[in-house]
């Protein structure tokens, strides 16, 4: 086994779904280190495929990858993300011999203050042509996150309820957008738009936030049709309640929500910027993103409308076809192992 993997998550969140994806779907044997007693080592507990070891300490964690580094044999270790980047470059100091590969999910593990100088042998991998952009001053490859899809059938029309339900999955926070998701509400609300339309939030809620704990109290009351759900493990469950998905952080790094939404036949509209606006350009779904200007509120609100109007099967179709060709499991899988030294 010359390769180990660390998840610095015991989450299950976006990056801790596709690492589990990955090992789901490889046909080689790793030894996968992750927190101890979390939700993420279970889980993988139970794929019964891979050597599982649990960590209390990053650095008791690190000390004994040193170790084996010193040791010999060991010649790549994989980072799931990129928040341990000062333990990254010491073990590449250690193992000159050695590759040691960041995988960069977020905004701030690009800025140079945080990665400084690199060792030749740390190998940066980014999510997305935003994330690469900013990491421009660093040698590094993009490979976008693995989706499948299960079924290429394309309902007709919208399975009509009582009322039409928009998701919105992802913590509620000032980093998914929340400011945007206040100024959509105090906008529509105004007018006959609530009386058809139900907005659902999946994800905990930042309390520690002052403009999220703000938006929560506000929009938690009996007399606005927002609900606030929390955290949802099972994704199936989740976004079969849903009739559309809607993602207002103009500088999403990804926004894997957009794939999951287009991958099960639901429309998924966003701005027309970061990650997010990527998904649905190179799906050739522009006309789901809107730009963000003045009147984009309005800009929103009729494509929702046009949508619970009439289901857009033919961009449906078009989506779960470009998911097949640009963002399969078996790519993932083979494009991120070409960075392991075997």
């Amino acid at each position: 086994m010359n390769t180990i993997i660390v998840s610095p998550s015991g989450n299950f969140y976006g990056s801790e779904q596709v690492l589990y994806n990955f090992l789901n779907k490889t046909s080689n044997k790793y030894r996968v280190y992750v927190p101890k007693s979390s939700v993420f080592y279970y889980k993988l507990k139970e794929l019964q495929k891979h050597r599982i070891s649990g960590f209390k300490s990053l650095p008791w964690l690190y000390f004994k990858l040193c170790l084996k580094v010193l040791a010999g044999g060991l010649k790549s270790i994989y980072i799931n993300e990129g928040g341990h980047i000062k333990y990254a470059k010491l073990l590449a100091k250690i193992a000159p011999k050695s590759s040691i590969i960041l995988h960069i999910r977020l905004l701030e593990d690009c800025e140079s203050k945080r990665l400084g100088v690199l060792p030749s042998n740390v190998k940066l991998i980014g999510i997305s042509d935003f994330i690469s952009h900013k990491l421009t001053d660093y040698p590094h490859s993009v490979i976008y996150d693995p989706i499948d899809v299960n079924d290429l059938t394309v309902s007709e029309k919208i399975n009509r309820k009582k009322q039409f339900t928009v998701g919105i999955v992802g913590r509620v926070s000032e980093t998914k957008g929340v400011a945007y998701y206040e100024a959509f509400f105090n906008h529509i609300f105004l007018g006959s738009f609530k009386s058809t339309i139900e907005f659902h939030f999946f994800g905990d809620v930042i309390f520690s936030e002052e403009v999220s704990t703000k938006f929560y109290e506000t929009f938690s009351n009996k007399h606005y049709p927002v609900f606030f759900r929390g955290f949802v493990q099972n994704q199936d469950e989740l976004f079969g309640q849903l009739d559309l998905v809607l993602h207002l952080n103009p500088n999403e790094p990804l926004g894997r929500v957009g794939l999951e939404s287009w991958s099960r036949g639901i429309p998924f509209v966003c701005f027309n910027s970061g990650g997010t606006g990527e998904i649905n350009k190179r799906l050739g779904l522009e006309s789901f993103s809107i730009d963000v200007m003045e009147g984009w509120e309005d800009l929103l609100k009729n494509r929702i409308e046009k949508i619970m109007k009439e289901l857009p099967s033919e961009d449906i179709s078009r989506a779960k076809k470009g998911i097949i060709r640009n963002y399969g499991s078996s790519r993932y899988v083979s494009e991120l192992e070409n960075h392991f030294k075997y």
